[in-house]
């Protein structure tokens, strides 16, 4: 065989392998084909290998959403034990600009975290009802619906979150201007 006849014959092989297969016959033969030409793997993965990697580690919350998090769960504390406690003699308790501020910041982060949670949480929502409008097996259809159900029930969680969120700072609003703090400490 000469070299143009070569050329001439995989110049052919690969536009048909390059080209859109034309039948479910042509697909099945040119995947028995990709086949004989791969090498073999040479390891098989059971579930025996997966017990020798040692687990992931936890996810964890960046720095910056962890210690808003952190204060709150201190200031509700705080609040339980102040709440509880009988003040002496009627004596209200005075703090400085530092802790107004660190108040108001906390709960405002909290209002934007819970809003960025509920706005993912509608995305999810989206993408769920179109996958479960665009399935035809009624299996997939029965587990998108689901899972899409947990989504808004959790969303209508975060709602109600968001509202308290709000009755939160407008409280902190109120207290700060009974007690006659500056607006620019709470700002």
């Amino acid at each position: 065989m000469s070299d143009w006849q070569l050329a001439t014959i995989v110049l052919t092989f690969l536009s048909w392998f390059a080209a859109p297969p034309t039948s479910l016959g042509d697909v099945a033969r040119r995947e028995a084909l990709r086949r004989q030409l791969t090498p073999k793997s040479t390891r098989t993965l059971t579930n025996l290998d997966v017990a020798g990697v040692p687990p992931r580690p936890l996810p964890t919350m960046p720095a910056s959403l962890a210690e808003p998090a952190k204060e709150s769960t201190k200031e509700a504390a705080k609040e339980g034990k102040e709440s509880t406690a009988a003040e002496p003699k009627g004596k209200a308790e005075t703090h400085d600009e530092a802790w107004w501020h660190d108040r108001m910041t906390t709960a405002r982060a909290t209002l934007e975290r819970d809003q960025l949670l509920a706005d993912a949480m509608q995305t999810r929502i989206n993408s769920l009802t179109a996958d479960w409008s665009a399935r035809d097996d009624p299996a997939q259809r029965a587990v998108l619906f689901d899972a899409r159900t947990r989504a808004v029930t959790e969303l209508d969680n975060l709602r109600k979150q968001i509202a308290v969120d709000r009755e939160t700072i407008a409280g902190i609003q109120e207290e700060a201007r009974k007690q006659g703090v500056p607006d620019g400490w709470i700002r």
